[in-house]
């Protein structure tokens, strides 16, 4: 993933997020608005298949580069913790066909 940050203050960030799309900066949006120290989370693509997106965070005095690395890190154990729970018991047919590749 690359990013490019436009710009950085004490408490608020704005990152171009190159070539990634709604469903990444939709996660991760929605991981910081539960951070109590986060008082805006948002993107924009104003041409989506031109323009890649620009998140935008502010914070209440927080470095906002710290509380997006700990966001990143909540929303990676979520997804992991999702995918565990979403496996098929081993006896089931289906399990075994993903487990042998076949």
């Amino acid at each position: 993933m690359d990013l490019k940050i436009i710009n950085k203050t004490a408490d608020e960030i704005s990152i171009e997020f190159i070539g990634e799309g709604h469903t990444i900066l939709n996660l991760l949006r929605t991981e910081l608005l539960l951070d109590e120290r986060v008082t805006l989370a948002t993107y924009d693509t104003k041409f989506p298949v031109m323009d890649n997106p620009v998140f935008r965070l502010k914070t209440s005095g927080a470095d906002p580069m710290v509380v997006l690395r700990e966001a990143r890190q909540r929303s990676l154990a979520s997804v992991i913790r999702s995918a565990v729970s979403l496996r098929l018991p081993p006896n089931n047919d289906a399990a075994k066909q993903l487990n042998d590749g076949d």
